[in-house]
C-alpha cells in the first residue's frame, strides 16, 4: 500500500467518523467508535432484557457526555452516527421505536435523557438507516 492509499484511507475513517482531519489521532479515535459501538450495543441488551422479563424499558442515561452525544444522534449530527443508526435499525427490525426525551428530579439539580421503546405494528424502517440516503434521522418512514 502506497503512502497515498494510507492517507486516503486514513481521510475515509475520519470522514466516516465526521471527524475533523487536521491533527486527528486516528488510534484515539478508533478507541472512541469501539466505546460509542459498544455503549449502543448495551442499549440494545438492556431494552431487550427488559422486555423478554415483561417489563417496560426505560433507561436513564445520566452521563452529559452520552446525553449530548444522543441530541446530536437524534438529529443526524453525532460524530459515529453509525451506532445510532444501527441501534434504529435492530429495533426497527424487532418492530420497536426508539423515543428519546428530558427527565428531571423536580428540584432542579439533577436531569437525565431517557430511552424508551413503543411497540410497532410493522417492521420500522429508519430513515438514514441502513443505505437509504436522506438526511431526515431517527424518524421512521
Amino acid at each position: 500500500m502506497s503512502l497515498g492509499d494510507k492517507l486516503q484511507a486514513t481521510i475515509t475513517e475520519l470522514d466516516d467518523a465526521k471527524v475533523s482531519h487536521q491533527g486527528a489521532d486516528l488510534p484515539e479515535i478508533r478507541r472512541r467508535k469501539q466505546a460509542r459501538a459498544e455503549w449502543g450495543s448495551s442499549i440494545y441488551t438492556q431494552i431487550v432484557d427488559s422486555i423478554e422479563n415483561d417489563k417496560v424499558p426505560l433507561i436513564k442515561v445520566t452521563n452529559r457526555t452520552d446525553q449530548n452525544w444522543i441530541k446530536a444522534a437524534v438529529i443526524g449530527k453525532a460524530e459515529f452516527q453509525d451506532t445510532w443508526n444501527l441501534l434504529l435499525s435492530m429495533l426497527g427490525k424487532e418492530k420497536l421505536i426508539l423515543v428519546t426525551g428530558k427527565d428531571h428530579d423536580g428540584g432542579g439539580i439533577t436531569d437525565w435523557t431517557t430511552i424508551k421503546v413503543k411497540p410497532s405494528t410493522t417492521k420500522v424502517n429508519y430513515r438514514g438507516s441502513d443505505t437509504s440516503p436522506t438526511t431526515s434521522y431517527g424518524k421512521p418512514y
